[in-house]
């Protein structure tokens, strides 16, 4: 992520669209939407030229959604090939725009049929290491809902790849891919939450070995030939491994009520468990062996929520260290909500796209889902206070960050952490410490990183001089 330029020709540089002049313009508009990012064309292309073209290729038939975004998640998936583990959040999410006729293409959206809101779902698998640094999006796939309402769930015989659910398998299968050919050595860890909780995703993480942690949903009944026993209540039994302090987040903390410097107090209990898992194509019970992980708060302040969390993992539990590292694997699950809030209706803002056709809706959007992981790889970059700010950004980018930040910390020229740069970009896009209630935003990360972006192609045209 060292400019544009280069941030560009690393994730999209090996895109094959079949035409060398498509895949010049791939690059080109990663280009600027990492510049200057937005969500409608005309607010990311400088030019009436670029805007032109831009459109062209967005509304070109032979711009493959596949090729497009594999580039950008194989560079991600080479980015990982340097740590042994990478934790690798799941979510399903709506995008939704204006279609008030229906000609764009579009699916319904939500519960309650809107005419003027249509949409698209989208399933996005994003890595980051255990610390919570994300190194980008690794998988992503699409589902148009059919207008017909689906079966009920008794009484549905489609195979898996026909159903929503089967977003969860597919995504991994995707990203299970990417992994093999360009970093196989490293393991991957898939979180899910509760929409993941599905008889065929816990079927594939036992059969194919796969790292995999998912909140339950259903109160699962356990395989016992001798008695009938359930999930919850056996783990509600079982006698706790530990005690621990979770300090949560500012967002975090006041979404849950509590005071942001109030660290919650967690009891842990943890057991092996066989379940009794139900293919609902063959109607034949299944034994699925793993480990279940309950999470508990043990006397949270009045009027605010209780953390409980029941985690099913195929990870080893043999101690409440195992347990924790389960945990804190789980937790790390909300940069993904993060990513998709920047993605969205943040600094790329893609629901605002106004296209009219959903597959271009699609192919821009899988453009701003790269430049929307790599805004918040800036975000989380913050955590890890040994970074040096080079491997984020170029010599010009850091001093151009140090003069329109007007710090009188640094000087030009300045070596600077990963923190400390993310810190001054964000002052630029105006950022003001402690007052602003939290680290900063992508918002204004992004904001800064367009006037840092220009202002370091200025520094390095006067140093070539």
């Amino acid at each position: 992520m060292a400019s544009e330029t280069t941030w560009a020709d690393t994730d999209f540089g090996a895109v094959a669209l079949g035409d060398k002049r498509l895949n010049r313009r791939a690059v080109q508009i990663a280009k600027e939407a990492f510049a200057n990012p937005a969500g409608q064309a005309t607010q990311v292309c400088r030019s009436a030229a670029s805007l032109e073209a831009t459109f062209r290729f967005l509304n070109n038939p032979r711009v493959d959604l596949t090729r497009l975004g594999e580039a950008p998640f194989q560079a991600s998936a080479q980015g990982c090939a340097g740590h042994e583990v990478v934790i690798v959040p799941l979510d399903q999410s709506t995008l939704s725009v204006t279609d008030r006729t229906g000609a764009k293409g579009f699916c319904r959206v939500g519960s309650t049929p809107s005419r003027g809101r249509r949409g698209v779902e989208v399933m996005t698998a994003l890595a980051m290491t255990p610390e919570g640094c994300v190194l980008g999006v690794c998988a992503q796939q699409w589902w148009l809902r059919p207008e017909a309402r689906s079966p009920d769930y008794v009484e549905d015989r489609r195979p898996v790849h026909a159903r929503e659910s089967g977003l969860w398998t597919r995504t991994i299968e995707q990203a299970e891919s990417l992994f093999e050919r360009s970093a196989p050595r490293t393991r991957r860890w898939y979180q899910l939450d509760r929409g993941g909780d599905a008889w065929h995703v816990l079927l594939k993480a036992s059969r194919e070995d796969l790292l995999l942690t998912v909140r339950a949903a259903y109160n699962r009944r356990l395989d016992d030939e001798h008695q009938t026993t359930y999930l919850f209540e056996t783990l509600s039994q079982q006698k706790p491994l530990g005690r621990y302090a979770c300090t949560l987040s500012p967002d975090a903390a006041r979404r849950a009520g509590h005071s942001k410097h109030r660290a919650r107090q967690l009891e842990v209990r943890a057991c092996p468990v066989t379940l009794r898992v139900v293919d609902t194509l063959t109607r034949t019970p299944v034994p699925v062996s793993c480990w279940a992980v309950d999470v508990w708060e043990r006397r949270p302040p009045s009027g605010c929520s209780r953390l409980h969390w029941r985690l099913l993992t195929t990870y080893p539990v043999d101690n409440a260290d195992d347990a924790v590292r389960v945990i804190q694997g789980y937790a790390c699950r909300w940069r993904i909500e993060e990513f998709h809030r920047t993605w969205k209706s943040g600094c790329c803002d893609i629901e605002r796209s106004q296209l009219r056709s959903c597959a271009a809706f699609q192919r821009w959007a899988t453009l701003m889902a790269a430049v929307a992981s790599r805004v918040e790889q800036l975000k989380s970059a913050r955590s890890d206070r040994k970074l040096n700010a080079l491997e984020l950004a170029t010599r010009d980018e850091i001093d151009a960050a140090i003069l329109l930040s007007e710090t009188k910390k640094f000087k030009i020229g300045r070596k600077l952490t990963a923190e400390q740069f993310v810190t001054l970009v964000a002052q630029v896009g105006g950022y003001t410490g402690k007052s602003s209630g939290g680290p900063p935003g992508a918002q204004t990360i992004a904001r800064g990183l367009e006037r840092v972006v220009y202002t370091a192609k200025g520094i390095g045209m006067m140093r070539k001089m």
